[in-house]
């Protein structure tokens, strides 16, 4: 055999051993080495729920409010439990929280600029597709509902009062059956004094060409 021959066979022992050992790591750690294809369908699962969130932003009559998730994070958490509390004990069909896992889908949480570093929570309004407002590091229930009943009521002004669907044991007030107020009369005639049937109380209208106009005689002083 000559130098040449045993140099190749080294060689490819050589290469054997490496790619056997890389094919034994993977194995150990449960890591695909070779195979890319569940890369692949994780890239394709977070495209689509990325999509299902965009298509709940542009929602129609209701308010629709993005809740930024960081796993393990207590505030995203505790804004979840917040919303889901208030869908169902207070605004109903009117309002819809969707969660945004900021790992999955890295997009919409840098269109948001959700920060990382300083995390404490974000909730972001949209309606009909249309950003309304952010709410940053505010976890507080009473500023949380204030609000939404604050975009709420700028809606109901924007589309009308039909525009967000009714909730059960609520009743909306229909702006535009409202009465409009009349002004008053302004009163004619002599202040304190009120007109009977076109004439003046205590007064007898005269006929044409007459009067009704009659001279009392004075009264006589006593002898």
């Amino acid at each position: 055999m000559t130098d040449e021959k045993k140099a190749k066979l080294i060689r490819k022992a050589v290469m054997l051993v490496i790619f056997g050992g890389a094919i034994g790591l993977g194995y150990f750690l449960k890591m695909p080495v070779w195979d890319f294809s569940k890369d692949k369908e994780e890239e394709v699962a977070d495209a689509e729920a990325e999509q299902l969130i965009r298509d709940e932003m542009n929602a129609e009559n209701r308010l629709t409010i993005l809740n930024s998730m960081v796993d393990g994070n207590p505030d995203s958490e505790k804004l979840k439990e917040l919303l889901e509390q208030l869908k169902k004990d207070k605004y109903g069909d009117q309002v819809e929280p969707v969660d945004l896992d900021i790992q999955k889908c890295k997009n919409l949480a840098d269109e948001h600029a959700v920060d990382l570093e300083e995390f404490a929570g974000q909730l972001d309004f949209y309606a009909d597709g249309q950003k309304l407002g952010t709410l940053k590091g505010v976890t507080d229930p009473v500023v949380v509902e204030q609000t939404i009943d604050r975009y709420l009521a700028g809606l109901v002004k924007r589309y009308g009062p039909n525009w967000l669907p009714n909730v059960e044991g609520m009743t909306r007030r229909n702006t535009a059956t409202q009465a409009v107020a009349q002004p008053k009369p302004k009163p004619s005639g002599v202040p304190g004094m009120e007109r009977v049937g076109g004439g003046v109380p205590g007064m007898t209208r005269a006929k044409p060409g007459q009067s009704n106009l009659r001279i009392e005689p004075a009264d006589q002083p006593k002898k």
